[in-house]
């Protein structure tokens, strides 16, 4: 019995220390990761794009150390440090006895799990904690002052291949700061002469190449059949204004629609967590009317100070 005792106040004093500690640690890897993205030259966009995660999960990351840890892992990929993973949770080896810490010497050598009343959802009840977490910090960011819009201005090349009654696209845009580049580029890269549009393209795709200016290719693009298909490249100018890509711009429409859907998984959270609760502290066996009154009591009260939480809730600010 004093083992016992002993190892669950172990357990109390872990459980009020962890969750700073864990913060702490988590702050202090995505600090590492934000100065080894800045020693690469790196913007947040593109460090997001390089580790293949979420544009907004690659910021909250920054900010407050929060990520999957599968996508940590591919941010690790991303960096070259997944070595530096080889050594979480490796056995540490001890010499002697003196070098094991005395309360991990009073644990019980063996104790058994009652599989009846264990922590029935603790995994759900992260993911929808997560979720909660991600729709607030997003209802956040929509909610700051819109930032100035960035002005765009290049031009961009389309290569297409022309059939007898459609256009169809060949390469993917390519973007330059000038037509004098884009030029260049194409007289570098194909042997091409200017063209007219008109002498080519069936009527019905003549808008495509509206305000354009066309080149034809002197070579023809192949098909299985051997037919040969002229080629003709577009040069178009763009020029708009848009918000930078890490703004978050939407209408109060929807941000009272994920409101709505932060509301209503903090509610499904609670009558989770309250369920677990219940089957966890009592034997699923043994469930008496005053244990389910307690339930019902605990679910009423933790609903009702949400309810207040949610109605007085700043959402310019996130957790």
């Amino acid at each position: 019995m004093k083992n016992k005792l002993e190892y669950s106040s172990l357990l109390d004093n872990i459980n009020e220390v962890n969750i700073s500690t864990a913060n702490n640690v988590a702050g202090q890897i995505a600090a590492k990761v934000k100065e080894r993205r800045q020693e690469l030259g790196l913007t947040k966009t593109e460090m997001a794009f390089r580790a293949g995660v979420k544009y907004t999960h690659y910021c909250r990351f920054e900010q407050t150390g929060e990520i999957p840890f599968k996508e940590l892992l591919q941010i690790g990929f991303a960096l070259n440090a997944l070595p530096d993973f080889d050594n979480l949770f490796a056995s540490r080896q001890y010499k002697s006895l003196d070098e094991v810490p005395t309360e991990l010497q009073d644990i019980p050598k063996s104790r058994k799990i009652n599989d009846d009343n264990g922590d029935y959802f603790t995994y759900q009840q992260y993911v929808m904690t997560e979720i909660a977490r991600c729709i607030e910090c997003d209802i956040a960011r929509a909610l700051r002052p819109k930032p100035a819009t960035v002005h765009e201005d290049y031009w961009g090349i389309i290569s297409f291949e022309i059939h007898k009654t459609k256009v169809t696209i060949m390469f993917f845009p390519q973007y330059f700061k000038s037509l004098k580049e884009a030029e260049s580029y194409l007289a570098s890269q194909y042997n091409v002469v200017k063209s007219d549009y008109k002498e080519v393209c069936p009527e019905n795709s003549w808008k495509i190449f509206e305000d354009t200016v066309v080149f034809q290719s002197m070579d023809t693009a192949g098909t299985s059949d051997d037919e040969q298909i002229p080629v003709l490249h577009s040069i178009r100018h763009y020029t708009y204004d848009r918000y930078p890509f890490d703004a978050l711009v939407l209408t109060d429409e929807t941000i009272e629609t994920m409101k709505e859907a932060y509301r209503q998984i903090r509610v499904a959270g609670i009558y989770v967590n309250c369920v677990d609760w219940m089957m966890t502290v009592y034997d699923r066996r043994d469930l008496e009317a005053k244990q389910e009154d307690a339930l019902h009591k605990r679910l009423k009260d933790e609903l009702a100070a949400f309810d207040k939480e949610f109605k007085t809730k700043n959402w310019t600010e996130s957790r």
